[in-house]
């Protein structure tokens, strides 16, 4: 037992005396690798830092430089506001020196001659410690002044406490040649809206000028083609007469343009009579349209209202110029104006309108010359012909779209023009209108009634079936030398009076029984001539003039239908 102890004992000595030595070699190993690192690492060590510092201070030259030579005015305070540099460029600016400005507080040396308010502002701004902008006139040396625009921006303290402001930064832009370029471009402008003025003036005065004698030239060319002439006088009253309205038409196209271009051209809504206007146009480009043979058409849906509140004058002039450019491009065949309601979302007008309003589609179709794709986008372009030659075979100085594309997008549509050359043209245009009275169901005159449609104009067939259609009559075509074979196979007639219906009046005095003309309504050019009328006026029991007002048509009709039923009553009666 004392053996093993002692054993032990042994073993535990020797563990002791090796973890010494251990011990005693680490402790050297440590001391070595201190004394390495004490003859390297703090050397090393100095070198970076300075290298560093090295970076820093060339970096901070360059910086100091730079804004030093800077061009834009800079200017640095502490934060009690007292300045501490400036660059040469605010040197510049002001022209003070650093010297004459070191050490003063910048406020009272920049803002003297600004108002107190204005620096009692600057001060609370500054005092609030954030970056502001602000606009302010400055003190320039000699006592002058400048505008500049000022950006004050603090500067933290990284070393002290949190949010400490060190100082503040200063940049300044000098102002006064932005404000010297916005005066001459207020002066400039004042001198153009004068000049405006004065032109529209002009204008105006020239018009009216001219209109007063043109008016006279008209009036009484008018007076002279009712009386006897020999064709030579004709011909040249006719000239005078041609060259008189080009005028007239010329100086309204003039003040509208003129009117348009400054802003000056507006609208004004009033109610008024769709159908009205629409024929009204017709009326006026109806002389036009007989003097070339052409059929002058017009259609209104059903669902159009019969009143609406509408500039009805612009609308007339617009369809007068579109009207009056088909007839000019069109040498033969026919002139249809058309109005609907737009449909939803078309052309982009539905979904922009205002409650109570609806968009109106009008459409001014002929059979004319065509306009070619790539034209199409210079129509509307002012003082624009297609062809050079165009001026001179048909006249006009390429206002008339122009302003009637001006009006349109003031009454809220917008125009369109679908063409093919030689195929004709169709120009389309849609406005807003607040409706005053709807397209409800309307008294159907003719009803029952059978109207015979003598003509051999296809179009012009169409468009009369249609109204008496609508007016509950059963249209019956015809023809003029069989008009009296069955006088019990129609009640009313309309007759279209061309060049071969006085031959066959003359056919019908000679039976007077077979023709019904109490029942016959004639549809007449309406440049024709007097003595002709004087020649159909005893066969018809009223004379309509085309394009023929429908309304006026379906009255003239009604009233000989009413005329014969007070008699059968009064016969009834008897």
């Amino acid at each position: 037992m004392t053996f093993v102890f002692n054993k032990t004992k042994l073993a535990l000595a020797s563990l002791l005396i090796v973890a010494a030595g251990l011990v005693a070699d680490e402790w050297w190993g440590f001391a070595r690798a201190l004394d390495v690192w004490l003859l390297l690492g703090i050397p090393f060590a100095a070198y970076v830092v300075a290298r560093r510092s090295s970076r820093q201070k060339l970096l901070i030259r360059k910086l100091g430089a730079a804004v030093g030579q800077s061009r834009t005015p800079m200017l640095i305070v502490d934060a009690e506001g007292f300045i501490e540099y400036v660059n040469q460029g605010w040197c510049a600016l002001s022209q003070f020196s650093r010297q004459e400005v070191s050490g003063q507080r910048w406020v009272e040396r920049i803002t003297r001659t600004m108002p107190a308010e204005k620096v009692a502002q600057v001060r609370r701004l500054f005092a609030e410690g954030k970056t502001w902008t602000e606009d302010l006139e400055l003190e320039r040396k000699g006592g002058g002044r400048l505008s500049a625009s000022v950006t004050c921006t603090p500067i933290r303290n990284p070393g002290g406490a949190r949010g400490q402001i060190a100082g503040h930064i200063l940049v300044f832009a000098d102002r006064t040649e932005l404000q010297r370029q916005a005066a001459e471009m207020r002066a400039a402008r004042e001198r153009a809206e004068a000049a405006d003025r004065a032109k529209g003036v002009f204008l105006a005065t020239m018009g009216h000028e001219v209109r007063t004698p043109l008016n006279g030239i008209l009036g009484f060319s008018d007076l002279l083609l009712d009386t006897h002439l020999s064709a030579e006088q004709r011909e040249y009253v006719l000239a005078i007469h041609t060259s008189g309205e080009a005028l007239m038409q010329l100086t309204g196209d003039i003040l509208d343009y003129s009117r348009a271009a400054s802003g000056r051209l507006q609208i004004k809504p009033e109610a008024c009579e769709l159908r009205d206007v629409v024929e009204e146009a017709l009326d006026i480009t109806a002389p036009r349209a007989a003097a070339k043979k052409l059929q002058l058409l017009h259609d209104i849906a059903p669902g159009v209202p019969e009143r609406a509140l509408i500039d009805g004058g612009r609308l007339r002039q617009v369809l007068v110029n579109l009207v009056g450019n088909a007839i000019k491009f069109t040498p033969a065949g026919e002139v249809e104006v058309a109005v609907r309601v737009a449909e939803a979302h078309a052309g982009g007008t539905a979904g922009e309108e205002a409650p109570g309003t609806l968009a109106l589609e009008f459409s001014v179709r002929d059979t004319g010359i065509g306009i070619s794709a790539e034209d199409q986008p210079r129509l509307f372009r002012p003082f624009e012909q297609l062809d050079s030659s165009n001026a001179r075979r048909y006249g006009g100085a390429g206002l008339g779209l122009a302003i009637s594309y001006d009006l349109v997008r003031l009454m809220g549509g917008s125009m369109s023009v679908a063409s093919e050359p030689r195929k004709g043209a169709t120009f389309s245009f849609t406005v807003r209108c607040a409706p005053l009275e709807t397209a409800g169901t309307k008294t159907r005159r003719l009803e029952g009634k059978r109207v015979a449609v003598v003509t051999r104009e296809d179009s012009l067939r169409r468009e009369l079936e249609r109204e008496l259609s609508a007016q509950g009559a059963t249209p019956l075509a015809a023809g003029m030398e069989n008009l009296g074979d069955d006088a019990t196979a129609w009640d009313l007639a309309i007759v279209d009076c061309d060049e071969t219906t006085l031959a066959h009046l003359h056919a019908y005095m000679m039976v007077p029984e077979r023709w019904r003309g109490e029942s016959t309504v004639g549809l007449i050019d309406v440049s024709l001539a007097n003595d002709r009328r004087k020649i159909l006026r005893p066969y018809f029991r009223a004379l309509v003039s085309k394009p023929a007002h429908h309304r006026a048509l379906i009255e003239k009709l009604a009233r000989k239908q009413s005329a014969d039923a007070g008699a059968s009553a009064d016969a009834a009666g008897l």
